[in-house]
């Protein structure tokens, strides 16, 4: 594992030594500060959007917090990391171009260096016992599949992505009890495909 020292370093001061400041730790205030890395190239704000970013930015909470952690460019990290929520809470790639001008190829480059940036951070809060290491670890999963938590567990069974995790938890079958439990017909009305329904059948009992 390799990041620049001046990322673990910030990763440290806000996970660690600033977390009584932060407070409640939510998706958006630790993608921003996983926006801090060096190695995150951020969005670029226009003028146009300024405003409405800068609005959206001092409705937080913890705002003060995240405009000092960000230094000069708080902004676009915060654009940058409202871009990744959007991702994680499985909005479109059309969505998200139209939103934030990120293209599919661009959102896709990003999403790989979050997705290295969230492992680091994982591991370096693994060591130095991090209060919200349960949490990391679920957004490198979530980081990954672009998904809410609530299909972590789905997601785990090989054939399921994000679209059909989200199929079946519509349905009711909202983990692997459940998906076990169900017919392989039931399975294949919700997604359209008595094959597919078969092999993630066979894979969920192998687990």
């Amino acid at each position: 594992m390799y990041i620049d020292p001046l990322t673990a370093e910030r990763y440290i001061v806000n996970f660690l030594e600033m977390a009584e400041q932060f407070g409640s730790y939510d998706d958006i205030t630790i993608l921003f500060i996983l926006c801090t890395a060096t190695e995150m190239p951020l969005l670029y704000i226009s003028r146009g959007e300024e405003d409405d970013i800068l609005g959206e930015f001092l409705s937080q909470e913890n705002h003060k917090e995240l405009e000092e952690t960000g230094g000069d460019t708080y902004l676009e990290k915060f654009k940058t990391a409202n871009m990744f929520n959007a991702w994680l809470n499985e909005k479109s790639e059309n969505y998200i171009y139209s939103t934030f001008n990120a293209p599919p190829g661009l959102l896709h480059q990003k999403v790989e260096i979050l997705q290295w940036l969230t492992y680091a951070a994982c591991e370096i809060g693994k060591i130095l016992k991090f209060p919200q290491i349960k949490q990391l670890m679920e957004m490198h999963i979530r980081v990954k599949y672009g998904i809410r938590k609530e299909l972590i567990e789905l997601i785990g069974v090989k054939g399921i992505g994000r679209v059909r995790a989200r199929a079946l938890f519509n349905a009711g079958i909202v983990n692997k009890d459940m998906l076990r439990k169900a017919g392989v017909d039931d399975i294949a009305k919700i997604l359209k495909s008595k094959k597919i329904a078969e092999d993630i059948k066979k894979e969920v009992e192998m687990i």
